[in-house]
C-alpha cells in the first residue's frame, strides 16, 4: 500500500472530535489520510467495544477514509500508542484532549516532535495549588509535578495552535440537532454534568434552578462512568 499523507492514531472514539475536524482539512488540501485504529483497552468509549469500533468504520468509511498504520506526518492525543518504529513517519504531532496532558506529558514528550496546546495558558495554569485537579488517581499530584517541569524543559516542542474539535462549530445546524435528539424547537441550556467525584463540590442544582427560571430546557451531557443521580436526572434530559 503507498505512503499515506497523514496518519491518526485512534484507540478512543473521544479522539475523533480532534481527528475528524483535520481530516476534513486535510482532505480538502489533497492529501491522503488514513486511520491506524489500535485497540489496547476495552471499557467506556474505547474503539475496541464492537459497536464503538462498528460506528467508528462507518464513519471512516463515510469519509473515504482508510485504515492503515503508517504515514509521513502521524496524529496522537496525549503521546499514546506511539509506534517504536515509525516507518515512513517524519513528525508525530500529540494533540491535548482537555488537561489529561497534566498527568502524561513526562511521560511521552519524548516519543514525539510536538505537542498540541489550546494556547499558552494551558502550559501554566495547572501548577497553581488551586487548579490542580486530581481525578487521575493515586500520585496524581506528583505526576503533575513531573509534567510542569517537563513543559518548562521542552518549550521547542509546545505549539500553542488552539484545539480541531472547535473548528467545525460553524457547520453546526439547529433544525439537523433538534431532528437528530428528537426535540421540540424550544429554548435550551447544555449543562455540563459534575464527575462523581466533585459533584459535592459544586452548586448544581441552584445552577438547574437558575436555568428553569429563566426558561430554559436543561439538556445535561455526563459520562457512562459518571452517572447521573436518580434525585436530581427528573430535572433534565440526559445524555451520555
Amino acid at each position: 500500500m503507498k505512503d499515506f499523507d497523514v496518519v491518526f492514531t485512534l484507540y478512543n472514539c473521544s479522539n475523533l472530535k480532534y481527528f475528524i475536524p483535520l481530516t476534513h482539512y486535510f482532505k480538502k488540501q489533497g492529501l491522503s489520510v488514513c486511520y491506524h485504529i489500535v485497540h489496547g483497552w476495552n471499557k467506556y468509549c474505547s474503539v475496541s467495544v464492537p459497536e464503538n469500533l462498528k460506528q467508528t468504520r462507518k464513519l471512516l468509511s463515510s469519509l473515504n477514509v482508510p485504515e492503515y498504520h503508517d504515514g509521513k506526518i502521524r496524529f496522537v492525543c496525549e503521546g499514546r500508542y506511539v509506534p517504536e518504529d515509525r516507518g515512513s513517519t517524519k513528525k508525530i504531532y500529540s494533540l491535548c484532549t482537555l488537561v489529561d496532558y497534566m498527568y502524561s506529558y513526562y511521560n511521552f514528550i519524548d516519543k514525539v516532535d510536538y505537542c498540541v496546546f489550546p494556547s499558552q495558558w494551558f502550559q501554566e495554569f495547572f501548577i497553581k495549588e488551586e487548579n490542580i485537579m486530581t481525578g487521575a488517581g493515586e500520585g496524581a499530584v506528583e505526576k503533575i509535578k513531573m509534567s510542569y517541569k517537563a513543559i518548562q524543559e521542552n518549550k521547542s516542542k509546545n505549539l500553542n495552535l488552539g484545539s480541531p474539535k472547535y473548528d467545525l462549530i460553524k457547520t453546526y445546524d439547529r433544525q439537523e440537532i433538534l431532528k437528530k435528539y428528537k426535540l421540540q424547537d424550544e429554548k435550551y441550556a447544555l449543562f455540563m454534568y459534575p464527575r462523581t467525584s466533585d459533584i459535592d463540590k459544586t452548586e448544581f442544582e441552584k445552577t438547574i434552578e437558575d436555568l428553569k427560571s429563566k426558561g430554559y430546557k436543561i439538556l445535561s451531557k455526563s459520562r457512562v462512568k459518571d452517572p447521573f443521580r436518580s434525585n436530581h436526572s427528573q430535572d433534565f434530559k440526559c445524555f451520555y
